[in-house]
């Protein structure tokens, strides 16, 4: 029963509602009488009520006979925040202030907090520059070029050139094209390279050679002239010598790389021309052009055939020079038939690794018929002939056939040389000598003449040829 005691108040209950007929109002867990500004209902400004968190952040409890309050999510609530420097940080007024600063900002929506990058570009690399704004590098316009590096001090950038995005083909290889670099099939691991017939272009070596080899082929040189001579005195011009073959090997940083080279193939000399004049000895054939590379390799023509004189004479020459780097040595060969008072001279025959010179015309018989020399022919080692020198021109004044020239791929083996002028005593028909054949064939020698009747002219030499062999 309610009442006081000892200036204290006691009951079982309270209600301060202002209800007419009072009731228990305390009844549940956790009940507090809590006042208020405005009056109730009753007339009182003491309600009934609980604490509650309306943003859930704190759990209410009851263990009797306490009320008990927990920080969601935690056993201690947040007071601080302390970042990589400065020490701990309090809230200003309940808020933090969390800033972006350089490439960096802080966008907030709601209850989150976003911390992201600014100022970038789409595609670019992100590069640190020192400082707290990152730098860009690139995009590039154009796809398949690569991030290089610019050293210790420097951003890296993209390269120039491009590069396959994907492998390609099982066994290509990554080359340049002078522009960019493409996956391609293996190149050969050899080039040829040959110039033929008189003139003069420019080669340069390939950058991935190890080794070159040179066949340098010199003009071949003409034949000569028959002579006019009184009676028999008339033979008839000599062959003209072979040109020179000049063969060098040698690795390819003895060469300028990148920097063309002058080639100049020789041509074949011109004959001596065939004369009229009483007792008079004929013209020489001219030396064949000598052949180069730059001045690193020269290779000589032939000499030219001498002119028919009142007896023979001996052929023109040419040489084989066989050279390994810049040492050679020099050896005679490719000898022209001689001319004759009578039958013209044959060429000397040769092996593979020669051309020939051409055959020797034919000298004056009163009423006798003589041939030409023969054209030296490219024979084996069991003398079987594999390339023929030039006819001997028919002891009716025909004229000398001309060399040939070796079929297939032959690096080592020259043209032959031109036959020499037939001669008819009784018609007076003095033939002329034949060419020499490509490469480097001496002409063939015209043959000799009475007095005031032409004479043959000699045969023109076989121009120079240049092989080029690169290995890699």
């Amino acid at each position: 029963m309610p009442g006081f005691h000892n200036n204290t108040c006691f009951a079982g209950n309270v209600d301060f509602s202002g209800q007419t007929v009072p009731a228990p109002t305390m009844t549940t867990n956790a009940q507090l009488l809590i006042g208020t500004t405005s009056a109730n209902a009753g007339g009182t400004h003491i309600n009934v009520g609980i604490l509650t968190s309306p943003n859930n952040t704190v759990t209410i409890g009851y263990s009797s006979p306490n009320i008990t309050l927990d920080v969601v999510g935690g056993s201690a609530p947040i007071e601080t925040i302390t970042g990589n420097s400065g020490g701990p940080e309090v809230p200003s007024a309940g808020n933090f202030n969390i800033l972006g600063t350089g490439s960096i900002t802080v966008a907030g929506t709601a209850n989150t907090e976003t911390v992201q990058l600014t100022g970038l570009t789409s595609h670019a690399l992100l590069v640190g520059a020192g400082t707290e704004t990152i730098t860009k590098v690139g995009p590039t316009a154009t796809a398949g070029q690569v991030l290089q590096s610019g050293g210790s001090s420097a951003d890296p950038a993209f390269s120039t050139a491009s590069y396959p995005a994907v492998s390609g083909t099982s066994g290509n290889v990554i080359t340049s094209n002078g522009t960019n670099f493409v996956s391609q099939v293996l190149g050969p691991t050899i080039i040829q390279t040959t110039f033929t017939g008189a003139g003069t272009s420019t080669w340069t070596i390939n950058p991935r050679s190890v080794i070159v080899e040179f066949f340098v082929w010199g003009g071949g040189g003409g034949g000569g002239g028959g002579r006019c001579g009184a009676s028999l005195a008339a033979a008839g011009g000599s062959g003209g010598g072979g040109g020179c073959l000049t063969y060098v090997k040698l690795f390819a940083s003895a060469l300028t790389s990148g920097s063309p080279y002058t080639v100049t193939v020789g041509d074949g000399g011109t004959g001596g021309l065939g004369i009229t004049a009483t007792t008079t000895n004929g013209n020489p054939g001219n030396p064949g052009g000598n052949s180069a590379i730059g001045t690193v390799i020269v290779s000589s023509g032939g000499t030219g055939g001498l002119g028919g004189m009142t007896s023979g004479n001996v052929g023109g020459q040419g040489f084989y020079v066989p050279v390994y780097g810049f040492s050679s040595s020099l050896t005679l060969a490719s000898v022209g038939g001689s001319g004759a008072g009578a039958v013209g001279g044959s060429a000397t025959n040769l092996f593979l690794g020669w051309d020939t010179g051409g055959g020797g015309g034919a000298g004056y018989q009163a009423v006798t018929a003589n041939t030409g020399g023969v054209g030296g022919n490219i024979i084996d080692t069991a003398q079987n002939i594999l390339v023929a020198g030039g006819t001997a021109g028919a002891n009716t004044g025909g004229m000398g056939g001309d060399g040939n020239s070796p079929s297939g791929l032959v690096y080592m083996v020259g043209g032959t040389g031109g036959g020499g002028g037939g001669m008819n005593g009784t018609t007076l028909a003095a033939g002329n000598g034949g060419k020499g054949a490509a490469p480097s064939g001496g002409g063939g020698g015209g043959a000799g003449n009475l007095s005031t009747n032409t004479s043959g002219t000699g045969g023109k030499g076989g121009a120079g040829q240049i092989i080029i062999i690169e290995y890699f």
